[in-house]
């Protein structure tokens, strides 16, 4: 026979759940036990339960654009971050989405590890390609960072071209090579000619 209230409003409810709060708000939750005329008036209110919300979701990955194209053979040096992921002095209750891991289409490539959020990669085959980056969310509590073991991905697609050259390969005399004559190569593959 309960019902509940955030502090301070006059909308009560018999639902201990709340909705359309805002993310990364402190609340104050009370309760009391419902009014019935056959055995008394509701109660006191009780003491206030603080709680605050979670953050909402927000990250970035630096260091590659989403919709761009590159050359094949290109480098790249990504890092990963989200709101609220270096809060110098965290208070409990506090709560960040730190980048976990990344992969390309769903296959697990790698996982982000001591606090570092980059990764660096080189990609010589042409192609459409997808990186994913999950990030995990996590609150502060007397125990340090926790995590809630709810996620967000944040993905970034682009694409990959090789320009195609023509080289041509020829010996001198006496020599020998294989393949010879005019060969097609794409940028950034590597070609023996023996």
């Amino acid at each position: 026979n309960q019902e509940y209230s955030l502090k301070g409003s006059d909308k009560w409810q018999s639902s201990g759940e709340f909705s359309g709060l805002t993310p990364n708000t402190a609340y104050e939750i009370v309760t009391r036990v419902v009014y019935d005329s056959k055995v008394s008036m509701e109660s006191l209110i009780s003491e206030p339960l603080k709680a605050k919300t979670f953050i909402a979701f927000s990250g970035t990955v630096n260091g590659i654009e989403n919709g761009k194209t590159y050359d094949a053979g290109t480098y790249f040096s990504i890092e990963a971050t989200s709101s609220n992921l270096n809060i110098a002095s965290p208070s409990i209750g506090d709560s960040r989405y730190r980048p976990l891991r990344w992969n390309w289409g769903g296959k697990s490539e790698g996982i982000f590890k001591d606090n570092a959020y980059k990764t660096d990669f080189t990609i010589t085959d042409a192609g459409t390609y997808k990186l994913n980056v999950i990030f995990g969310l996590e609150s502060y509590t007397d125990k340090g960072w926790v995590s809630e073991n709810k996620e967000a991905t944040l993905s970034v697609s682009f694409k990959v071209i090789a320009k195609e050259f023509t080289i041509k390969a020829t010996s001198t005399a006496g020599g020998k090579l294989s393949p010879t004559g005019t060969l097609t190569v794409l940028q950034a593959k590597n070609y023996t000619i023996k």
